[in-house]
């Protein structure tokens, strides 16, 4: 498993945003963007154990629910560090398009987990929705990757989102 380490910042007021110093040598460690394989793997046991599914499980589903919630992680990460960063004006798309996409990821995760009266129409659409949040989102972060090494981390896991929705969503064609 990867971790990634960063400061944690504070700022006295708004004008001394540009300002930012790091708070006492606060670190947190916060879990990689990707999903381990023991994230999968339980993943894959709670919905194959649940009724409605009976050990018939869609592996590319399984694998969007996990990048969903690593990608919603790994944007709210992103829009925090993006908030200590001394130009954080320049970052307000940047900020915005994260916790869009971390909200998206979110709630595609929640309603694709749910077997019970499964309504496949809904879980379709939001894998399109989730893959365009992410589509945006990583592009964003792209454009900061060469300056910000939290938006080049953002960026890779959004791709994998995407991906994963796609893949996702063709398993289910009609």
């Amino acid at each position: 498993m990867r971790w990634i380490a960063y400061s944690a910042y504070s700022v006295n007021s708004s004008r001394d945003a540009a300002h930012m110093q790091p708070s006492e040598s606060t670190w947190v460690a916060l879990k990689g963007s990707f999903v381990t394989q023991e994230d999968a793997v339980q993943a894959q046991q709670m919905i194959s154990t649940h009724p409605d599914v009976r050990g018939s499980t869609n592996d590319a589903l399984i694998r969007c629910i996990e990048e969903c919630y690593s990608c919603a992680q790994t944007c709210a990460s992103c829009a925090d560090a993006c908030l200590a960063e001394p130009k954080v004006q320049e970052l307000t798309q940047c900020i915005r398009l994260n916790l869009d996409c971390a909200d998206i990821c979110s709630v595609t995760g929640r309603i694709s987990t749910r077997r019970t009266g499964s309504d496949e129409e809904v879980i379709r659409r939001m894998l399109d929705v989730c893959a365009a949040a992410c589509r945006l989102c990583g592009d964003e972060c792209k454009r900061h990757a060469s300056t910000h090494e939290h938006c080049r981390i953002c960026a890779d896991a959004c791709r994998r989102c995407m991906q994963a929705c796609e893949e996702a969503g063709r398993s289910m064609a009609h």
